[in-house]
């Protein structure tokens, strides 16, 4: 079977978020693939390699999208309600076992790989970076308090959207509202 990288890394990211990174085996991998080792060393030099851009694909395209809203245009407000909003299905939809998984897969990655830690560390940075940015000029605009530290307040927001998704999974609950509520009250404690 001829697959795509995208298609292997798509078809694939299952089978690690099961197996962890140590647990995934190339031989079981490529049978579960259906295909080669020649097909796959066509497109990867490595299970490391593999491994890598499956949590690069799991991480990137949602920090991106924030990150995009973050350097926007609109109030910190209508920000912050647009990347709560990118959060949302994921919380509303979130899957006990694959949310876990993502996570214990994610910290395997940071251990075993240099690249992954730093993709991720650079991920987070350009996220902060960008968060910074916009409650800068919230306090710009008297949107935001003066005395407002950027940084802690970037840090405590993106703390919050992660512990949500953690919540969120460990009571596979609605919690819509409740994030609507505590988004609300950080806003609240940041606004001019």
């Amino acid at each position: 079977m001829s697959l795509t990288k995208q298609e292997i890394i798509a078809k694939a990211t299952p089978y690690f978020l099961e197996n962890g990174y140590k647990g995934t085996g190339l031989n079981p991998l490529l049978k579960t693939l259906g295909m080669s080792k020649g097909g796959f060393y066509h497109h990867f030099n490595s299970k490391d390699e593999l491994a890598v851009s499956i949590a690069q694909t799991l991480y990137e395209a949602q920090f991106q999208q924030v990150i995009n809203i973050a350097c926007g245009s609109g109030s910190v407000k209508e920000k912050m309600d647009q990347m709560v909003d990118i959060y949302q299905p994921a919380l509303s939809n979130i899957n006990y076992k694959n949310s876990i998984n993502i996570c214990l897969y994610m910290f395997e990655m940071m251990k075993t790989s240099a690249d992954i830690k730093q993709t991720i560390s650079q991920n987070y940075d350009a996220l902060m970076n960008a968060l910074s940015g916009a409650f800068e000029k919230g306090i710009e605009e008297k949107e935001l308090d003066g005395q407002l530290d950027v940084e802690s307040a970037a840090i405590h927001f993106v703390s919050l959207l992660d512990g949500l998704i953690l919540f969120q999974s460990i009571y596979p609950t609605s919690i819509e509202n409740h994030t609507q509520q505590i988004m609300l009250q950080f806003y609240k404690s940041i606004k001019a």
